[in-house]
């Protein structure tokens, strides 16, 4: 039996230079960031970090402000 859990792979991966280009922001305010414990979830690998991108979108979707409009439009 296989399990459900989706296999991870390289190319599901980011670095924080490939994700501060996405984000268009500073690689140092990533840093910044997983030192204070903020931000994204990431995986640190033999020294590395690696940014998943679901984890980044689920990350930016709780984010997300809602206005008068985007209410109005969600009835």
């Amino acid at each position: 039996m296989h399990s459900a859990t989706p296999a991870i792979t390289v190319e599901d991966l980011l670095t924080s230079d490939e994700l501060a280009r996405i984000l268009r922001l500073r690689p140092a305010t990533l840093a910044n960031w997983r030192s204070a414990s903020r931000g994204p979830a990431y995986f640190r690998i033999e020294g590395t970090v690696r940014y998943r991108m679901s984890d980044v979108e689920a990350w930016l979707r709780a984010r997300q402000v809602e206005t008068l409009e985007t209410l109005k439009l969600s009835r």
